[in-house]
């Protein structure tokens, strides 16, 4: 799978990411780095301990690696629990880590799919 593909499987903007960075190989090389970042899984452990300020720092750290490498679908479902959890408000969290950790999977499985 090409760059591109894997950008249109998990609901990516190809088109944007290629504006910022300019070359198809750096990106590809970055994002795939992403497969061993910890915020997903340092989000998932602290919402289980009901940390809100750890969970809330990594959840905008999700959001920041989403926004640069132009993981729409995750970006977006990270800034909802992003508010969610700046405003202190638990309501729903569990809906919208669901909607992240499937949004997450589909990043991480074409990435693992990359040439």
């Amino acid at each position: 799978m090409n760059l591109k593909e894997a950008y249109q499987q998990f609901g990516g903007d190809y088109q944007g990411v290629m504006t910022r960075l300019q070359n198809e190989e750096m990106i590809t090389r970055l994002a795939k780095k992403f497969i061993d970042d910890e915020s997903y899984q340092s989000l998932k452990e602290n919402l289980e301990k009901n940390n809100i300020d750890e969970a809330f720092r990594f959840v905008h750290t999700l959001k920041g690696i989403c926004s640069n490498f132009g993981f729409n679908d995750l970006y977006e479902s990270s800034c909802l629990l992003t508010e969610e959890l700046r405003n202190r408000q638990t309501e729903h969290v569990e809906e919208y880590f669901k909607k992240i950790t499937n949004d997450y999977e589909k990043v991480i499985q074409a990435l693992k799919q990359l040439d």
